[in-house]
């Protein structure tokens, strides 16, 4: 199936809600910690110098601000960014930040510093987690990428079940697993 070159708000947002219910089980996502998730936004349109790390034609998930950014059309890269994959993947960032306050702290002062030096480890934590609910979901999809690599390795050393331990862990504790090679 070919996806759609553009979306409108309303379809996202259904896919997004979608998304959202399919892997909220697969988080194991407890009463408690779903009455700390609040409704996120969609934005389509980013105003010049917000948030100037951000490429503009790649979606994203603004933990800070609760919204999901998706440019008004596909750029055309390898994946297309309506695709479910895509949107699945920034779900996963949604649900992360909302279970794990360890980590949403540490992005936040992360963002929050002068020289926006990233934590090399700490985005491939991030990016590992959002990327799994894909290998769950059997959405693996032809994409070259080093995130792509680690998941993989991770999810078939350890499996489906592993998601809600690698969503809720902070980074020493992924650091002390043997997360990182």
């Amino acid at each position: 199936m070919t996806e759609p070159k553009t979306m409108t708000t309303r379809l996202l947002n259904a896919r997004l809600e979608h998304f959202i219910q399919v892997l909220l089980p697969l988080f194991r996502i407890t009463e408690k910690e779903l009455e700390l998730f609040k409704k996120p936004r969609i934005r389509r349109i980013l105003r010049p110098g917000e948030f100037p790390e951000k490429r503009r034609e790649v979606p994203a998930y603004s933990f800070a601000e609760n919204f999901f950014y998706f440019p008004l059309k596909d750029p055309g890269y390898q994946l297309n960014v309506f695709s479910n994959p895509v949107v699945c993947h920034e779900v996963g960032h949604f649900i992360h930040y909302h279970i794990n306050p360890v980590i949403l702290r540490q992005k936040i002062a992360e963002f929050e510093t002068a020289n926006r030096q990233p934590n090399k480890r700490l985005y491939k934590l991030v990016e590992i987690v959002a990327e799994y609910s894909n290998f769950i979901l059997d959405m693996n999809y032809e994409k070259d990428s080093w995130i792509m690599e680690e998941a993989k390795m991770i999810y078939h050393k350890y499996g489906a079940e592993f998601l809600p331990r690698l969503s809720r862990i902070s980074l020493e504790e992924a650091i002390d697993f043997g997360i990182f090679r």
